[in-house]
C-alpha cells in the first residue's frame, strides 16, 4: 500500500501542506470559513500560495493538444505508438 502525507495534488505537489485538507468531519462551515479568514489575513501567505500555483502550472503544462498531434503522426507513420 502506497502512503502519501497529503491528499490535496497542490500539497502533494509542493510536498508540505501548502493548503489546509479538511476531511470529511474536519470539512464544515466553520472550519473552512476560519481557514480562509486565516489566509485572507495573512498576505505574505497569499504571496508564497499564488507563486507556489504558478510554479505549479508551469511544472504541470505539458502542450497535451501537441503532444497528442505528435503521437497521432507517430502512429500513421509507423504504425504503432
Amino acid at each position: 500500500m502506497l502512503y502519501l502525507p497529503y491528499v490535496g495534488m497542490p500539497n502533494i505537489l509542493a510536498g508540505e501542506q501548502l493548503v489546509p485538507e479538511l476531511l470529511q468531519d474536519e470539512a464544515t462551515p466553520a472550519s473552512l470559513a476560519a481557514a480562509l479568514l486565516a489566509l485572507l489575513r495573512d498576505t505574505e501567505a497569499q504571496k508564497r500560495q499564488i507563486a507556489r500555483f504558478h510554479d505549479f502550472h508551469h511544472l504541470l503544462r505539458r502542450n497535451a493538444a501537441e503532444r497528442a498531434a505528435e503521437a497521432v503522426l507517430k502512429v500513421l507513420d509507423h504504425g504503432h505508438a
